[in-house]
């Protein structure tokens, strides 16, 4: 959700019936003003994608199963390149009513003795269970998308990003990318005595030594 309070992703849901096991299909276009995902791989801000959401009307709100396909980009760890992966993803999660969702909160607050302003609600640990306050309706018939993309996106994204499962890294002497170089691609370290190390450790030991004789 924007800082507006607006939805980043709107879905309005004033055409599914309010019958208990209403059931709508939606086909959805959404372009995101900002990446979503991780600092290693994301789905970048203003790329357009397709997705389906699968609505059904519940006695507490509604179950939303979000779809779709998306191409992230990422920089590959192993030779710093654009990392490129398109994945799949489906998750369902449960938006409820805001009166719902205010009783919900009062329930939590009777069980831990709290009154429902001392709540603090991103320190519930049933998070993974749905009850989020990013997952409730907004009104009657409006819900926001973009949590349930956030958390469907951000688990496919490989916690050590790489273009290829072939890639070789960088040149450790000059930091080209391997796969960009030939096959005889060497450097002769020692080629320039003036700036080899060893060999001014060279001449002093040999110095030394003739000193002794």
């Amino acid at each position: 959700m924007k800082l507006d309070g607006k939805p980043a992703f709107p879905l309005d849901l004033s055409t599914l019936g309010s019958e208990i096991g209403s059931t709508k299909s939606f086909a959805l276009t959404y372009t995101a003003d900002e990446p979503i995902g991780t600092e290693w791989m994301s789905l970048p801000a203003g790329q357009e994608n397709e997705y389906e959401a699968l609505v059904v009307a519940t006695e507490e709100g509604v179950s939303v199963t979000l779809s779709g396909r998306v191409h992230l980009v990422g920089e590959c760890v192993r030779c710093l390149g654009e990392a490129h992966k398109d994945t799949d993803f489906s998750l369902t999660r449960m938006y409820y009513y805001p009166d719902v969702f205010a009783r919900l909160v009062a329930e939590m607050g009777d069980e831990d003795g709290l009154g429902e302003s001392e709540i603090d609600i991103e320190s519930w640990d049933d998070m993974d269970e749905g009850f989020d306050e990013r997952f409730q309706m907004l009104g009657t018939s409006l819900i926001d998308l973009e949590p349930l993309l956030i958390e469907a996106i951000v688990p496919q994204i490989p916690y050590s990003v790489v273009c290829s499962e072939e890639c070789e890294g960088l040149c450790s002497e000059c930091g080209a990318p391997l796969a960009t170089l030939p096959a005889d691609h060497a450097h002769d370290i020692f080629s320039e005595e003036d700036d080899n190390p060893f060999s001014k450790l060279r001449v002093l030991l040999e110095g030394q030594n003739g000193e002794n004789k």
